[in-house]
């Protein structure tokens, strides 16, 4: 499942569904059980990252967040610089997530990538998707 909300000024939403486990920390059989819950993608142009607000407990009131953080080099020219996501959330996805939405964002605004990123790097290498490949710049 995915939404777009992109009338909320420097900050656009886009909501996908994906499976991870909440309960990380628990018995092995807990960790297998899955639930599907929403992932909220957040663009903060300002801050110039991609983010997704994790939740981790019941009330949804954590204020950890995964992020991916770009600057602009030049115009149509960015360097993505650093991906980082909450412990208890790696190995789930969710940098994948992020990296998909941002190469997504850059390839529609017409925009080169820079992948300072490490995992961004091994992120493109492994999935070679075309569209995304002919927006990096591997200089």
């Amino acid at each position: 499942m995915e939404k777009t909300n992109n009338n909320l000024g420097n900050d656009t939403h886009r909501v996908i569904t994906r499976s991870y486990s909440k309960k990380l920390h628990e018995r092995k059989e807990d960790v297998k059980s899955k639930s599907e819950t929403p992932l909220i993608i957040g663009h903060d142009k300002d801050d110039k990252e991609f983010y997704i607000k994790m939740n981790t407990d019941e009330q949804n009131k954590s204020n950890k967040k995964a992020i991916l953080t770009y600057e602009w080099e030049r115009p149509k020219f960015a360097d993505l610089q650093h991906t980082f996501v909450p412990e208890e959330f790696r190995g789930h996805g969710v940098a994948k997530v992020l990296a998909e939405t941002a190469f997504d964002y850059f390839v529609s605004e017409g925009a080169t990538m820079r992948l300072s990123c490490s995992y961004l790097q091994k992120y493109a290498l492994d999935n070679e998707n075309p569209r995304h490949m002919s927006n990096i710049s591997w200089d």
